[in-house]
């Protein structure tokens, strides 16, 4: 039996349901099927108003979030006494300064914030036309 996604032989059977058609494939496509699953199922969408938007990807915001988060690393300048070469001081993240992302550890006070903002857009009557995946 081969599987459905790999065409790999099928030693330990993994089920895919598609409407009334069931497809038969090996355990491990079927963990990856699910763990996508997982991802796309528990994302969510927000709408936010311009100015909201503007708030967001202010300097002001971005700093206190990334200033603050303890996987932003910092390197110093430094030079190079052998080489005279100069480092300039830069920061680095693992989620490359992307705060929607899964790798960033500030996402849930980021989510918290889009939601506050999202009802405070909605009492105020704003036109919410932009949308946010969190």
């Amino acid at each position: 039996m081969q599987c459905y996604i790999c065409n790999d032989k099928v030693e330990h059977i993994g089920m895919l349901t598609k409407g009334e058609i069931t497809f038969q494939m090996c355990r491990r496509c079927a963990q990856i099927l699910e763990e996508a699953m997982k991802v796309t199922v528990t994302r969510k969408e927000v709408k936010i108003s311009d100015a909201s938007l503007g708030y967001l990807q202010s300097d002001e915001f971005i700093e206190a979030f990334c200033g603050e988060c303890p996987w932003n690393e910092y390197e110093p300048f430094r030079k190079n006494i052998v080489t005279g070469e100069i480092t300039q001081p830069y920061h680095t993240c693992p989620a490359n300064f992307d705060l929607g992302s899964d790798r960033c550890a500030m996402k849930s006070q980021f989510a918290e914030v889009v939601e506050t903002l999202a009802d405070a857009d909605k009492l105020a009557g704003l036109k919410r036309n932009v949308k946010i995946i969190l």
